[in-house]
């Protein structure tokens, strides 16, 4: 694709009247995700196209312009939980002979609310196959009947990012700030960097990797808490047809906090699939598994080391 597109330049170097050379240069560079040079050459060659392919330019331009534009995204769904302070339901405490009873704020409690997420982001065309990505959001849970656990999310990022018709791969900074109740609770900050690549025409392999520190707000959290993160994940895709993606991979975690019983590694595994429905919707099913193993043991009461499946 790279040889004939430089050809087709050379050509309409010398020849700038050559209307067919320059609408097939710009299919190719839509191809190629160079779409702010791809919308010069179709533009260019546009009003002098017969009406059919006239047409056809303009669907080219009409999706150059929207890959760039503005995207929003909003969901929102009911949310149930009867333990929202991630508490024993065991009223009894009992150690070395002796016998605690918990309080009643000490015991899980249910709560009823609104989960929600809205945000916006745009990754535009710089020359080539240079992209620049900005985005924006805000998310929570708000439970009416638990103020206190309710929490709010806002994450900004920036970066860059290749495309070209077989691969892409980017980065992007970010920052986030948690709330909970209606306290500062935690800062994070952090790199995310990935690699995507068409190996055919049937699949894909995408692998990123992740760095974060996260800070509590809260002093005393913070000489516990406080944390860096390292994630790494890698994913193939089989696309079964155009609309419907099969999908498999596997994760890690390693969470380093300051007090190591707080420390953990995770290593994941997951399966699924897509299927892009007419009229843009999609439908994602999904399974995954998880095993979670802490760095030393708990300290305070028990003597071993947790570990979660």
């Amino acid at each position: 694709m790279f040889e004939a597109a430089d050809l087709y330049r050379e050509l309409l170097s010398e020849r700038s009247d050559l209307v067919y050379p320059r609408f097939d240069l710009g299919v190719m560079l839509f191809e190629d995700k160079q779409y702010r040079e791809a919308l010069v050459q179709l533009h260019r060659a546009e009003e002098a196209l017969p009406p059919d392919m006239r047409q056809l330019a303009r669907e080219y331009i009409r999706q150059a312009e929207a890959v760039q534009a503005w995207h929003p995204s909003f969901n929102m769904n009911y949310e149930q939980t009867d333990n929202v302070n991630n508490a024993s339901p065991s009223r009894d405490i009992v150690l070395n002979g002796r016998k605690w009873i918990k309080s009643e704020d000490s015991l899980p409690k249910r709560a009823n609310g609104i989960r929600y997420e809205l945000g916006v982001d745009r990754m535009f065309n710089i020359a080539g196959n240079h992209f620049a990505r900005l985005g924006i959001s805000g998310s929570g849970v708000h439970y009416w009947n638990a103020r206190d656990f309710s929490e709010q999310a806002f994450h900004a990022e920036v970066g860059y990012r290749y495309r070209n018709s077989r691969l892409e791969w980017g980065f992007r900074p970010f920052v986030k700030q948690n709330r909970l109740g209606n306290n500062r609770y935690t800062a994070n900050t952090g790199i995310a960097l990935d690699y995507s690549r068409r190996l055919n025409e049937k699949w894909r392999s995408t692998q990123s990797f992740q760095y974060g520190r996260k800070q509590y707000h809260d002093e005393y959290l913070a000489k516990r808490y406080n944390s860096k993160t390292i994630s790494v994940s890698g994913t193939f895709s089989y696309y079964a047809m155009p609309a419907w993606q099969l999908y498999g991979g596997i994760s890690g975690m390693f969470d380093n906090t300051v007090e190591k019983e707080q420390a953990s590694r995770r290593y994941g595994v997951s399966l699924g699939t897509v299927k892009i429905l007419d009229g843009g919707l999609g439908l994602k099913l999904g399974a995954g598994y998880t095993k979670r193993i802490f760095k030393a043991p708990a300290t305070l009461i028990y003597n071993f080391t947790r570990r979660d499946d």
